[in-house]
């Protein structure tokens, strides 16, 4: 008896910038349940260049194997003189004979030449977006933001979503399509370090109070522990 094997296929275009970016988004459909396949199916990629098809974009750099130094975009940094310092040059725009970008501590819009960013990138750290690495001057002033609103202690302590997406926008972050339903990596980088400040204050004022008990100057309590209804609204 002759048996026979059928394969079943589903083919995607993608438009992306690699066969790498544009297979392991698929894979991550298919993962999410967007993509749905059978048991025991096989799944092949195909993949054209024909603009008359309706093609799926697939998001930038989703492979995380982008090159800074031969292929630079928009959201890419220059770390001047290293961690500590507060001099990082954000790139928001690439021509073909000039680098526009940001330099972070002043704010200020500047240009060079594509040959003298290149001589930078050779001296110092070049960070692409997709590390989802941000420099340490927009942490330390999106920190501060939350420290001056009282967003770092008491009930309401934790990251103001607003807040951190509009400190983002001034440095040229903005999330797109893909990122906003999947969650914006610089979003959730700057939520992990305001909970960490958070935390390292409630280390600090745990000692004080434990300082101020040994000296004798521990907090008593009432008996008459007040109710919600106490409370003036």
């Amino acid at each position: 008896m002759r048996k026979y094997r059928v394969t079943t296929a589903i083919t995607k275009y993608y438009w992306a910038d690699s066969r790498e970016d544009a297979a392991n988004y698929q894979d991550d459909l298919i993962q999410k349940g967007k993509l749905g396949f059978g048991n025991g199916s096989s799944t092949n990629s195909f993949f054209c260049f024909n603009a008359l098809e309706e093609l799926t974009e697939v998001p930038e750099d989703f492979s995380k194997t982008r090159d800074p130094h031969e292929k630079l975009r928009p959201g890419d940094w220059l770390e001047v003189g290293g961690a500590s310092s507060t001099v990082s040059a954000i790139v928001r725009k690439v021509t073909r004979s000039r680098v526009h970008y940001l330099e972070a501590s002043s704010m200020a819009s500047l240009s060079v030449s594509v040959e003298q960013w290149k001589k930078w990138a050779s001296l110092f750290p070049l960070h692409p977006c997709y590390e989802e690495k941000l420099p340490e001057l927009i942490v330390e002033r999106v920190i501060a933001a939350h420290r001056e609103r009282g967003l770092l202690s008491g009930m309401s302590a934790g990251g103001d979503s607003g807040l951190i997406l509009d400190l983002l926008h001034d440095y040229g972050y903005i999330p797109s399509d893909w990122e906003i339903e999947n969650g914006y990596w610089a979003e959730r980088v700057l939520e992990e370090a305001i909970d960490q400040e958070i935390q390292k204050d409630a280390d600090i004022s745990a000692v004080e109070i434990s300082n101020g008990e040994r000296d004798g100057g521990g907090v008593s309590f009432s008996s008459a522990i007040p109710t919600i209804d106490d409370f003036k609204w």
